[in-house]
């Protein structure tokens, strides 16, 4: 398993937390929040931050596969193998 480099994974965590966490940090309005309640823990909630930032480490990982990375969701590999290659498609 590669060494992630963990510069650019920083960076790449970084960036999406300036992104998409700090701008509503603390401004959330009741809208930005909804609930996901399952059986297990019918008081979950999701914010529209928890989206984002979903969606764009979907992203990065889709990207990382397509380039022939392993991912997590391929069974191949862990997530510092797609994190590693972060800032390239960030």
């Amino acid at each position: 398993m590669p060494i992630p480099d963990l510069a650019r994974v920083g960076a790449f965590l970084e960036e999406v937390a300036s992104e998409h966490m700090l701008p509503s940090w603390r401004r959330l309005a009741p809208g930005d929040v909804t609930s996901k309640a399952t059986v297990a823990d019918p008081s979950d909630v999701v914010t529209t931050v928890d989206l984002a930032v979903e969606r764009r480490l979907t992203r990065r990982r889709r990207a990382a596969a397509a380039r022939g990375e392993s991912t997590p969701a391929s069974g191949r590999g862990t997530v510092h193998a797609w994190l590693a290659g972060a800032a390239m498609s960030a």
